[in-house]
């Protein structure tokens, strides 16, 4: 908010001008133009920094069962997933949550995988709200996702890419983005999810969707992990994902659970189990709604 030190007295010293040259009626014609333009000019300056967030959050919004998440920092703005096998139309959600912050462009949208409550709110997403660009998984023979929404981002100006074969570091505002590509080759859709580790600072999210445990652990045996403040549960806290290996090398403080209403028991009592043994706060939209962890392991 520096930028308000000297924006306000220069608002002060125009409508000053305006009182004073009242009975001017030459100046007036030229002076009422040059305060639009200033006020105009202020208004580009203090709107960034009203939308601003200090340092770096994570937001898992509620979208029931399925997984949406924002990640801010300064005012970048960045989407991992988007999609619900719920009734609620996650894309709705979604930018409706964005613009009660004051948000109205997505920076990067970034996809785990192309399974539907994943990314079956991406199509209305691009046509709800401006996306700047994308980075999406490799594509799959037996899926058309990719197709989907390349075609309707070519058509409403986002720049999309696919992952390469090796890890990349993406810059998001004062935070970076690192992506691993999918640990092997073929299998199944949720064994070919792309895993993001969000870092600003001493703050580090870990998104992994719904990779299965020998991913975790391909993940886990690169020996590039930090200890995670927060972990997004994998696979909406089932069985299979979020493995012991996994907890034990990121240690997080806080597991961040998107699920809903479902009819696969998610989350599992045995995940529940290994969060709480290692000492992990859980959170969950089913409980909760729309959750935000911040940077200084505030929760709201």
């Amino acid at each position: 908010m520096r930028r308000l030190v000297w924006i306000l007295p220069l608002l002060a010293a125009v409508a000053a001008a305006l009182v004073l040259n009242r009975n001017r009626e030459r100046v007036r014609r030229w002076l009422a133009p040059c305060c639009a333009a200033v006020i105009l000019f202020c208004a580009a300056l203090v709107v960034p920094e009203l939308i601003r967030v200090p340092g770096m959050t994570v937001t898992a919004v509620d979208v029931g069962q399925g997984q949406c998440l924002v990640i801010r920092s300064g005012t970048a703005v960045a989407v991992a997933d988007c999609g619900s096998t719920s009734a609620e139309d996650p894309a709705d959600r979604l930018a409706a949550w964005l613009r009660g912050q004051g948000v109205t462009q997505i920076d990067l949208l970034l996809l785990t995988h192309y399974h539907y409550d994943h990314c079956g709110g991406v199509p209305d997403l691009l046509k709800k709200m401006p996306v700047r660009s994308a980075l999406l998984p490799p594509p799959d023979d037996e899926v058309t996702w990719d197709e989907t929404i390349a075609r309707l981002a070519d058509r409403y100006g986002c720049s999309v890419r696919t992952v390469g074969d090796a890890p990349e570091r993406i810059e998001l505002g004062e935070a970076s983005v690192r992506v691993w590509p999918p640990p092997a080759d073929g299998g199944e859709e949720n064994e070919r999810c792309l895993a993001f580790l969000f870092t600003q600072g001493d703050f580090d999210v870990l998104v992994t969707g719904d990779m299965p445990a020998d991913g975790e652990r391909a993940l886990v045996s690169t020996g590039t992990l930090p200890d995670a403040e927060v972990l997004v549960a994998g696979h909406h806290g089932s069985a299979g994902s979020s493995c012991e290996e996994l907890l034990e090398a990121l240690r997080p403080e806080i597991v961040l659970i998107s699920v809903g209403k479902n009819e696969y028991g998610h989350p599992v009592g045995s995940a529940l189990r290994r969060f709480e043994r290692c000492g992990a706060e859980v959170l969950r939209t089913d409980e909760l709604g729309t959750i935000t962890v911040t940077s200084d392991m505030e929760v709201r």
